[in-house]
């Protein structure tokens, strides 16, 4: 069965009976792409709540007919396609240890290296073949990656 978006959940919601508008203006946001199973919410809606600031709650208030497991499941598919960007592992390399493309260096050193106080600077300085747009990628993924654990856990 294929839930709509009603006019009144594009519009706003009914909230303490009054009503809100969306955060984000879905206007310019393609939709043409992937639906959540059924509903005819595109995915790429709830792309946008995130890319603007906003944490997957938010867009659930939004679009009701939308699960928070299928939400939790687009977030982990798209970290993946991020991650591939950024971390590569081969068994005949380093044994299979992650490490970030075009270098030798693991993903896991950069966790080890904040851990122990240094700064993403100090990082850098030690491993220049670890770019810093990897660095940050890598922690935004391994944050998005925690926020999507609690989130699937506060949904059951």
């Amino acid at each position: 069965m294929t839930q709509s978006i009603t006019t009144e959940a594009r519009e706003g919601v009914m909230d303490s009976g009054k009503a809100c508008r969306p955060p984000v203006d879905l206007a310019d946001v393609p939709n043409d792409g992937p639906l959540f199973e059924g509903t005819d919410v595109p995915v790429q809606y709830m792309f946008a709540y995130l890319d603007e600031g906003y944490n997957p709650y938010t867009f659930l208030k939004y679009f009701p007919s939308v699960d928070m497991v299928q939400a939790v499941v687009a977030i982990r598919a798209r970290e993946h396609v991020n991650a591939d960007d950024i971390i590569h592992s081969e068994r005949e390399r380093m044994s299979g240890t992650p490490v970030f493309k075009g270098s030798r260096v693991p993903v896991r050193t950069l966790f080890n290296y904040i851990s122990y106080g240094y700064s993403i600077d100090g990082f850098l300085a030690m491993f220049p073949t670890v770019e810093r747009e990897q660095a940050l990628k890598a922690l935004g993924i391994a944050s998005d990656a925690l926020e999507s654990i609690a989130y699937e856990a506060a949904a059951q």
